[in-house]
């Protein structure tokens, strides 16, 4: 049984974003960037180790958002944050009223 745990944090990008599921490699870590669809938000995420607390892993994201938005030349905000066990969380687009 895998017990491999996920950090899912949904942003709001000013820079380009995949428009397909896209790995990449930082510090160590692999990151799962998700395209935006019409009904999801854009997401990335880390699968975390056991020696991985939930803080710990969300500063990781946070170092790889703030690489990746300065390499990029533009900016990356986080929206929504979730852990989940077995995969990447999705998370559905803030619908604005009108």
């Amino acid at each position: 049984m895998d017990k491999t745990r996920w950090l899912t944090v949904a942003v709001e990008s000013g820079i380009f974003w995949p428009t397909k599921e896209t790995t990449l490699a930082y510090e160590g870590h692999e990151f799962v960037l998700r395209p935006e669809t019409e009904q999801l938000a854009p997401t990335v995420a880390v699968a975390l180790g056991d020696p991985h607390r939930d803080d710990e892993a969300l500063f990781l994201v946070r170092r790889f958002l703030s690489a990746l938005s300065w390499v990029e030349a533009g900016y990356i905000r986080e929206t929504a944050t979730f852990g989940t066990g077995g995969g990447p969380a999705a998370f559905a687009k803030v619908q604005e009223l009108e």
